[in-house]
């Protein structure tokens, strides 16, 4: 699956290659979807003049229910924005014709990450006291105990390989992501929320208009 991922001023561009077996040329407007945002001041009428520009179909238009704030939810990302457009993509006038999303103004850019389970909050709660045991316990010994320097160099070790495992927790449970990278990948449903997943087609165009015309 080819992903092009094109960011500009009002809107972004996620084009994915549905059939491997479909060569990358040209896009022709029936192959764009149009994606707004209702709850957003000006989305709907961006997409409007955006698809009367470039000829795209009416009927190439999806209008979301989602927040217009800059981030949503990973829940509100599932439902009001990868079921909708996937429900979208999977009627038959649609399928396997659609090369090219088109995230207009108003479309969230992030999703913030879900809670931690019970299990991993028990366990970088435990982290985090277990740091401050040793960093007590080593002042404690620079203060008083300066003929036994192994035994500060001890707590030292241990207390960087705790800092080292939070460090690593922390990356392990980072699960915000844009959305424009992520709902490139709304036709796999099972990939993990815990990497990060390099996206080797992005591009930045820094005048938008200069793209469109």
């Amino acid at each position: 699956m080819n992903i092009k991922i094109v960011c500009g001023l009002f809107l972004v561009i996620v084009g994915t290659v549905f059939l491997l077996s479909v060569p990358c040329t040209a896009l022709e407007p029936e192959e764009i979807l149009v994606v707004a945002n209702r709850n957003a001041a000006r989305s709907v009428g961006l997409a409007k003049y955006y698809m009367k520009k470039r000829g795209i179909p009416k009927e190439n238009l999806i209008k979301l229910w989602v927040t217009d704030k800059g981030k949503c939810s990973r829940m509100d990302y599932d439902k009001k924005i990868v079921a909708p457009v996937r429900r979208y993509l999977e009627k038959n006038e649609f399928k396997g014709r659609i090369r090219c999303l088109v995230l207009m103004y108003g479309i969230p850019l992030k999703i913030t990450p879900p809670d931690l389970t019970a299990e991993e909050k028990n366990e970088i709660e435990k982290l985090n006291k277990r740091k401050l045991e040793l960093k007590n316990r080593l002042k404690s010994v620079e203060e008083e105990d300066s003929t036994s320097p192994s035994n500060a160099a001890n707590l030292k070790k241990e207390l960087r390989e705790t800092e080292k495992k939070i460090t690593n927790f922390k990356r392990k449970t980072n699960r915000g992501a844009s959305v424009d990278s992520e709902i490139a990948l709304l036709l796999d449903e099972n990939y993990s929320l815990s990497q990060i997943l390099q996206e080797t087609h992005y591009v930045f165009y820094g005048n938008l208009f200069n793209f469109l015309e």
